[in-house]
């Protein structure tokens, strides 16, 4: 099946940028796109794509597909891919399904292999790999059960630790929505529904400390990222109410512990919905604004929003930075295009 690509270029960032494109790569069948992941120290791009079980790896530079990963046939393949990760060495490929299944691929010869597959309890399993490439950690949320961070290894599939929420409220029962390793490894960061973040000790995976809707009292969707150098963890706090909804953008000092609030604001073009995309050089954040249906870009040293980039009017499923920093991929889903955005004059 071919997908429907579209690149665009943008010389230098505006408040709101229409980039004009070129669309190749015409779809046959066209088919709603969920994620776009670039690939570590590489210009490979892994695409999901909504009730498919199929990964399909692109070149970044021609667009074209290098290779698809097909499931093996215990996933159904109208069941979708609910998380998608590279390991930081870009070797291995991490999916999540939607029928409580984990895939870990081995990407580093020339012929795929088959992938090592992890049954996994509970539903919609959010997936972090830790810097050296050799654990998996898992969100997990099930039924009538409590909720755990799970750590896996890579090339066994064995299950290394289960962590419960000592902050939760059995009755509660919140669940992960996701978990975030740092890049050094120290840290875990996690966030449940009701907009409680916890940091975890990367090796005990012991809690550190718990901090429950720091700049509001109403969230009900909370977005994080690691900075580069482990040396921050940034959170959006939204809620949204009646079509309007208010946001925080804020930091955690990891050495001091110490948050910091960067941007607040309330109204119908406050709500965020894709998670945060920190800029492996540090400087940027990049982000989904549902309400406006455009990316929105933060610097984190001026502390101010640098670019609004309105591609069409649909939504923005998810969002990628090019290991370099230059290149931004993010998907429209109801166009069925991924859109690569460059910023040539301020990298």
């Amino acid at each position: 099946m071919k997908r429907h690509l579209t690149i665009f270029f943008l010389i230098s960032f505006g408040w709101l940028a229409h980039p004009s494109g070129l669309s190749i790569l015409p779809a046959e069948q066209p088919c709603y796109i969920t994620r776009t992941l670039w690939r570590p120290g590489s210009n490979e791009i892994a695409l999901t794509f909504y009730e498919s079980s199929d990964i399909e790896i692109i070149d970044a530079n021609t667009l074209a597909t290098l290779f698809t990963l097909k499931s093996p046939s215990l996933v159904a393949p109208a069941l979708g891919v609910s998380d998608l990760k590279w390991s930081p060495d870009g070797r291995f490929l991490a999916s999540a399904f939607e029928d409580n299944v984990l895939h870990i691929w081995d990407l580093s010869e020339s012929v795929i292999k088959p992938p090592l597959v992890i049954e996994h309890r509970g539903h919609f399993p959010r997936l972090s790999w830790n810097p050296d490439s050799d654990k998996l950690a898992t969100a997990w949320a099930g039924r009538d059960e409590p909720r755990l961070i799970l750590i896996w290894d890579t090339y066994t599939g064995d299950l290394l630790a289960h962590r419960e929420n000592p902050f939760d409220q059995m009755e509660s029962r919140n669940e992960f929505h996701w978990v975030l390793w740092s890049p050094d490894g120290k840290y875990l960061a996690s966030a449940n529904n009701s907009g409680q973040i916890i940091l975890w000790d990367g090796s005990t995976y012991i809690p550190i400390i718990a901090f429950l809707n720091v700049y509001s009292t109403n969230s009900r969707f909370v977005l994080g990222t690691w900075s580069p150098d482990s040396s921050k963890f940034a959170s959006v706090n939204c809620a949204a109410s009646s079509g309007n909804g208010s946001c925080h953008l804020w930091f955690l000092e990891v050495n001091t512990l110490r948050t910091t609030e960067l941007f607040y604001k309330e109204g119908q073009d406050s709500f965020f919905s894709a998670p945060l995309s920190w800029s492996p050089n540090g400087r940027f954040l990049a982000v989904s604004n549902y309400a406006v249906q455009a990316v929105q870009v933060w610097d984190t040293i001026t502390h101010t929003w640098v670019a609004m980039i309105k591609a069409s009017e649909n939504e923005v499923s998810s969002i990628s930075w090019s290991p370099d920093s230059n290149w931004l991929a993010f998907t429209d889903g109801e166009l069925h295009i991924v859109n690569i955005w460059q910023a040539m004059d301020t990298f």
